[in-house]
């Protein structure tokens, strides 16, 4: 007998039983299809304001730089899409991540960034970022570029 002949008796069999039979005859799968599965956003919905100041940078500890951290990670519906598919922010977080060498940019770090000790802090907080395996590797290098639009300006060389 043909597979689908079998496939299709099974099928009918399930159908027939009460746990997938509304009331009124149509199938329960049907019926789901109605229930959005997601929740539809509004354009005109405000984003959370993602700031990281110089003395959050410090806050990395030797523990967080040694496993992984995500405290000043931004959620994924705060990145603007813009990071979200690559820009020259996001191809210096994937550059540091990869030990890859770094594109030809120019950096200024802007204002509250411009100390002796910021480079260093700043290294720390992105590997430690970098490092983490909780959110998925997009958001992290997403999400690194944007914490690093945040900390300076970054321009194609």
């Amino acid at each position: 007998m043909n597979c689908k002949v079998v496939g299709a008796r099974c099928m009918a069999r399930i159908a027939a039983s009460a746990s997938l039979v509304m009331a009124d005859g149509a199938p329960r799968l049907a019926r789901l299809r109605r229930i959005p599965m997601f929740p539809k956003f509004q354009k005109d919905e405000t984003r959370m304001t993602y700031s990281i100041s110089r003395a959050d940078l410090d806050t990395i500890t030797d523990a967080e730089l040694a496993s992984s951290t995500t405290k000043f990670l931004p959620q994924w519906t705060d990145i603007p899409v813009e990071f979200r598919e690559g820009n020259v922010y996001t191809r210096m977080a994937q550059a540091r991540l990869l030990d890859y060498p770094v594109p030809d940019v120019s950096i200024s770090f802007l204002p509250g960034f411009e100390d002796e000790g910021a480079c260093k802090a700043i290294d720390r907080c992105v590997v430690a970022h970098l490092k983490a395996f909780a959110p998925r590797h997009e958001h992290r290098i997403a999400g690194v570029g944007y914490m690093l639009s945040k900390i300076c300006r970054i321009t194609a060389a």
